[in-house]
């Protein structure tokens, strides 16, 4: 399957400020404290200590990064840096502006933000858990009190509370429920088996390609519907033209490339699933 990164499900939240040219990510030489933990390097501008939650893992090619589990996702992290800025060359390596709203009107309009690759919890059901502890979709994490009531991924919702993952906007009108998964993985989004199902960790969960990062097997997804046209498609998605184990296309909220807007006849070739590309 190809992964494909979808920045209108970019879930961190924060909007990164304006850049001044293409390298966004501070240049050979960027302007703030780079790579040295202190700041400056005199050790008058340290930034707050960032703590791990989980072991470091780098985004890319690896597939067996967070020791290829299917429950363990490479996942990204924002760390404060202590590093006001206005633009983006204003910050070090692996770093972005991001907006503030503790900024006042004489300050500077936003914090350098670092970003880190962590293997975090990504449980796909209630198979990943140990002793009948059920999946918490929206964490990841196995956890008595597991709360996965509402809407599953792809269908409409206006707020947090309305879905069994997360809620995210998707165009200025739309929103949709989004759960996450890992890419590349044998199970998730609720299966055991990925391959003989029309379920698919299809997309990135992330856009990192302003930090200069590239994505790959083991990183955060989004878990999406196979389809062969638009009516098979859960909310308001459509089906967007890229085959995928068998199926025509995948369901996909917002733009696409090419809609499949109507079913083949019965007994085309595809319409079920069964083989792999």
């Amino acid at each position: 399957m190809i992964y494909f990164a979808r920045a209108a499900f970019l879930a961190l939240a924060l909007s990164a400020c304006g850049s001044t040219d293409d390298n966004v990510g501070g240049g050979d030489e960027p302007s703030g404290d780079g790579d040295d933990p202190t700041g400056d390097g005199d050790g008058d501008n340290s930034p707050p200590e960032y703590t791990p939650t989980g072991d470091p893992c780098e985004f890319g090619a690896d597939a067996e990064k967070c020791d290829g589990q299917n429950d363990l996702a490479c996942t990204p992290v924002l760390g404060e840096t202590g590093t006001s800025c206005d633009r983006d060359e204003d910050c070090g390596a692996r770093e972005l502006c991001f907006d503030s709203s503790d900024t006042d009107s004489d300050a500077s309009t936003g914090v350098c933000l670092r970003l880190y690759g962590e293997c975090l919890p990504r449980c796909g059901g209630d198979f990943d858990c140990d002793d009948g502890r059920p999946c918490d979709i929206k964490s990841g994490t196995c956890r008595e009190d597991a709360q996965n009531g509402g809407a599953r991924f792809g269908e409409t919702c206006e707020s947090y509370d309305d879905c069994a993952g997360i809620c995210v906007p998707v165009t200025e009108e739309v929103s949709e429920c989004e759960e996450h998964c890992r890419v590349g993985a044998t199970s998730g989004c609720g299966v055991e088996e990925l391959s003989g199902s029309n379920i698919a960790c299809a997309y990135f969960a992330y856009a990192l390609s302003d930090f200069g990062e590239d994505q790959g097997a083991g990183d955060v997804g989004i878990c999406a519907q196979l389809c062969n046209c638009s009516s098979e498609c859960p909310g308001e998605q459509k089906c967007n033209a890229l085959p995928t184990r068998g199926f025509a296309g995948v369901c996909t909220g917002g733009e696409i490339e090419e809609e499949l807007a109507h079913c083949p006849d019965l007994g085309a070739g595809g319409a079920d699933g069964s083989s792999d590309p």
